[in-house]
C-alpha cells in the first residue's frame, strides 16, 4: 500500500508540476506566435508590388522602344512619324511625346 501512494504521490506531483509549466508557458507561446504572425503578415505586405508602380513599369516598359526612336530620329521624318503613332496607341490617345519621353527615362 506504501508503494503505491509513494507511486500516486509521484505521479500528482508531476500532474501538478506539467499544470503549472502549462499555466506559465501559455502566455509565453501564445505572445510569440502572435508576433511572428504579425511579423509574417507584415512581410507579406511589404512584398507585395504596390498597383501604382506595376502600371507605372508597364506603361515605361511599353513606350520605351517608341521614346528610343522618337529621340534619335530626324525632325519631320517617317521613323519620327511611326514612333509618335506608336506612342500615341500605347497612351490609347494623343499625348505631348517629348515629354512622355522625358518620363520615360526619369
Amino acid at each position: 500500500m506504501k508503494e503505491l501512494l509513494s507511486e500516486l504521490n509521484v505521479n500528482v506531483s508531476s500532474l501538478v508540476r506539467s499544470g503549472v509549466v502549462l499555466l506559465l508557458g501559455a502566455p509565453v507561446v501564445l505572445a510569440t506566435g502572435g508576433l511572428l504572425a504579425e511579423a509574417t503578415r507584415q512581410a507579406k505586405a511589404d512584398s507585395r508590388e504596390d498597383a501604382r508602380q506595376v502600371v507605372i513599369d508597364y506603361y515605361q516598359g511599353a513606350a520605351a522602344e517608341a521614346c528610343v526612336k522618337y529621340l534619335v530620329s530626324k525632325s519631320d521624318s517617317k521613323m519620327e512619324r511611326d514612333a509618335k503613332t506608336a506612342l500615341d496607341e500605347v497612351f490609347e490617345g494623343d499625348v505631348n511625346h517629348a515629354g512622355v519621353c522625358k518620363w520615360v527615362f526619369s
